[in-house]
């Protein structure tokens, strides 16, 4: 795409940075929306918008439709993962939730480690049907993420008491469960409520820091480990994508043993921080810092 459209590493990084710019602009607006109006509504737009903005990378042509939807895409995405965490603490136990947001979590590494290595095939259909490859690439990945609005729109329940498709007796007890959580959770006295509260509380701020250099880690290798790999030497695009794809499968072996091993001996913030430390160390080896 670079060499298509003419676009330099200046451009290809400012684009990054576009996405981040409708991430920042729309990701808290966009969350209370979904958790005003539900996710049955919310979410099915949310996907077919995500799908369409990602489709649409394949007919950019100059530097500023690049940013243009880039910045739409972020747009887009801003709200989902906020919004299937809310999503998940509305259908799952307090003694559940750290397990599904863990397998949640490891679709991402899931896509990355299938994506990559399928996105270099789709690379190889460069001239057919007179698209070039890359555009390949986005309509074949980008279109059906669009159309699973539909069943999304189709299967997904707001509550667990809304769930006609649970037998009577599953959907008693899961409400049951769910109530039960409300009636023993610790409840902190605060002297803020709603949003105001949220942006004054120093916990919050304490908690961004760290998450800002996961993000800062986690989308550094995502968006330039293929060009990095590809200075690398001599390489087919397939052997970019299968050797770009290799942390992704480490991700996805290792993390249901991490969360096993958290499950069972607790200690959250441990974990947490030898994670982060861990990936710190290879990302300096890796760069040779």
């Amino acid at each position: 795409m670079n060499h298509d459209l003419g676009f330099g590493h200046a451009v290809f990084g400012a684009g990054a940075s576009f996405l981040f710019m409708g991430y920042v602009a729309f990701q808290l607006p966009e969350s209370l929306i979904l958790h005003r109006f539900g996710a049955r509504r919310v979410i099915p737009v949310i996907v077919l918008a995500w799908g369409l903005a990602a489709t649409s990378m394949g007919l950019v042509r100059t530097d500023h439709e690049f940013y243009a939807v880039r910045f739409l895409l972020g747009t887009a995405e801003a709200p989902f993962f906020p919004g299937m965490i809310i999503y998940i603490a509305l259908w799952f136990p307090a003694a559940y939730r750290g397990s599904i947001v863990a397998l949640f979590t490891m679709a991402s590494p899931i896509s990355n480690m299938i994506g990559l290595p399928f996105s270099a095939l789709l690379g190889e259909l460069n001239g057919v049907l007179g698209l070039k490859g890359w555009q390949w690439i986005f309509f074949a990945q980008g279109l059906p993420a669009a159309l699973l609005a539909i069943p999304a729109w189709l299967l997904l329940t707001d509550r667990p008491g809304d769930a006609n498709w649970l037998s009577s007796r599953q959907r008693d007890w899961l409400v049951s469960a769910m109530n039960r959580d409300l009636l023993t959770r610790e409840v902190v006295p605060a002297k803020h409520e709603g949003l105001k509260a949220t942006i004054l509380n120093v916990r919050v701020w304490l908690l961004c820091i760290p998450y800002f250099g996961i993000i800062m880690g986690y989308y550094g290798l995502a968006m330039w480990l293929p060009q990095i790999v590809k200075g690398f030497g001599h390489l087919s695009n397939w052997e970019v994508g299968l050797l770009s794809s290799s942390p992704y499968v480490c991700a996805v072996a290792l993390l249901p043993w991490w969360r096993a091993r958290l499950n069972k001996r607790g200690g959250a913030n441990l974990h947490a921080a030898v994670a982060c430390l861990g990936s710190a160390g290879r990302y300096l080896r890796l760069f040779r810092w």
